[in-house]
């Protein structure tokens, strides 16, 4: 999708649909449609004083017959305006993006002036990246496996979206610059979201290193892809322990970034790249069992981090490790009662083979140390007991570093992508002391989050370290999102993008 800026006002502007925010009580933002209104006969006047009133998620769509430069008005409420916050804009570019898909508008262009507060404390530059970044999610799909769409054989999506405002002190380089930004980290968001929409027999481990290797090819990032032989060489039995039940044999994808002259210690990326999640011997319910193909979200999500920075040309060395799997229950699965030797040294007495995440996670964190990091920041779709904690509207977040965690929530207000923290007190560890080995990989039934957190916390030595569970955040339900369509997220793409650019 192209995305620009334009100074210029809305009678300038020839689009196919022209999106307006307008706002309850006070109507701010009618002005943007006063103009026009005379050419529609006064039929805008009548709806802002009558049944329009502006409140949050109300708006109407009105074909303009010719009358204007664009062939669709779509009026937006935003609700009021002293509760406006960065997340009511981006939702109003979701619900734009989803008018124009259904009246097939190719072309969108929304005026800013109403839209930028600056109590929203964000440059004007900022700003517009969000509404692009809003933008190119809202118009994403998947229907790689739908024959014929929409019943002609083509996908409607939104092809270009302008953002338009005269009365900007910034710069046009400078806004056009947070539109740049903007369209690029939202395509590496995407590019997330198809890695985790693709079915579990296509998206096999191997396929996904092969995904990593070509995202990030050509733009100086160095992808090493091992396998089950070098695993071996290594001693990542827990890796190999949760692999050792399926046909499809493991990778294990590293992947680094090292702009030009910057030398400093690395970020490391670790994501949970479980390819599917049938529990193993422990297995999972059959209902929603289909949905564990996005159980690699986390994976997903390093390697889109990794080719945003990369296109950004972020001066910040950063490492992604992904260990892929597929958990399968068969002949040569493990079991529970089985005890393995990690990577580190330390022996885990695996108790529920549906606990399978924070296993491979615990090799690749030790193997993260390799790098004498500056950081190191996890994600994983690792915990069920998340979702109960935190419902879908929070990433859950664990750590050892207060400033890294700071740098965390402060990048998630800016971005929508929002943490939670949760306590790690030693407390919590008593939960997975095993009797016959150093730990084991679940605890009791309660704080299985916090729990899960502090079986990692064994594997990052003394390095700042950062966790961070999606479980509850990776998919989106039906209806249940302004900007993102139901399926997986691509969540913390952003995140971590704009906590690692602003480092």
């Amino acid at each position: 999708m192209r995305a620009q800026f334009q100074a210029k006002s809305i009678l300038d502007t020839k689009t196919d649909l022209m999106a307006v925010a307008v706002f309850e009580e006070t109507k701010a933002g009618a002005r943007d449609i006063h103009q026009i209104d005379k050419k529609l006969n006064g039929a805008v006047r009548k709806l802002l004083e009558g049944a329009f009133k502006g409140k949050k998620g109300e708006s109407f769509l009105m074909y303009t017959a010719g009358r204007l430069p664009f062939h669709w008005l779509l009026v937006v409420g935003m609700g009021k305006e002293d509760k406006y916050q960065i997340k009511g804009a981006r939702g109003f570019v979701g619900a734009a993006v989803r008018a124009a898909r259904r009246c097939n508008a190719k072309k969108i262009a929304f005026p800013m002036e109403c839209l930028f507060k600056k109590d929203l404390s964000l440059t004007i530059e900022d700003f517009i990246q969000q509404l692009a970044e809003a933008a190119s999610l809202a118009n994403f799909s998947f229907d790689k496996y739908k024959s014929r769409q929409n019943g002609d054989g083509k996908t409607k999506t939104v092809e270009e979206i302008t953002f338009i405002g005269s009365a900007f002190k910034a710069s046009r380089q400078a806004l056009q610059r947070g539109v740049n930004r903007g369209r690029l980290v939202a395509e590496s968001a995407n590019l997330a979201r198809i890695l985790s929409n693709e079915p579990s027999n296509v998206m096999t481990p191997a396929a996904m290193a092969r995904a990593a290797l070509e995202a990030t090819r050509g733009m100086g990032v160095r992808c090493t892809i091992r396998d089950e032989r070098w695993l071996h060489q290594k001693k990542m039995n827990a890796v190999l322990a949760v692999a050792q039940g399926s046909e499809n044999r493991p990778r294990f994808v590293v992947l680094e970034y090292q702009p030009a002259g910057v030398k400093e210690s690395p970020i490391v990326l670790v994501g949970k790249g479980v390819t599917f999640d049938s529990g193993g011997i422990s297995i999972k319910p059959s209902e929603g069992m289909e949905k564990m193909k996005y159980d690699m979200s986390g994976g997903a999500v390093v390697i889109a981090v990794i080719q945003a920075l990369a296109k950004l040309k972020v001066r910040q060395r950063a490492v992604g490790i992904i260990p892929l799997v597929e958990n399968m229950p068969s002949g040569a699965a493990q079991r529970p009662g089985d005890v393995i030797r990690t990577y580190s040294g330390k022996y885990v007495e695996v108790l529920n083979t549906d606990a399978e995440g924070r296993l491979i996670l615990s090799d690749a964190l030790a193997y993260a140390q390799n790098f004498k990091p500056k950081a190191i920041i996890d994600l994983a779709t690792l915990t069920g007991a998340c979702v109960v904690a935190l419902g879908h509207e929070a990433i859950g977040m664990m750590g050892t570093d207060d400033s890294l965690k700071a740098r965390i929530k402060e990048a998630g207000e800016r971005t929508g992508e929002r943490v939670w923290e949760l306590p790690l007190w030693e407390e919590y560890f008593e939960a997975i002391k095993s009797e016959v080995a150093d730990i084991k990989n679940v605890g009791a039934r309660g704080a299985g989050t916090i729990t899960a957190a502090m079986f990692l916390k064994e594997f990052v030595g003394d390095y700042p370290w950062v966790h961070l569970d999606i479980a509850g955040t990776a998919w989106v339900e039906k209806n249940s999102h302004p900007y993102l369509n139901p399926g997986p997220s691509g969540v913390g793409v952003r995140l971590l993008v704009e906590a690692i650019r602003n480092w």
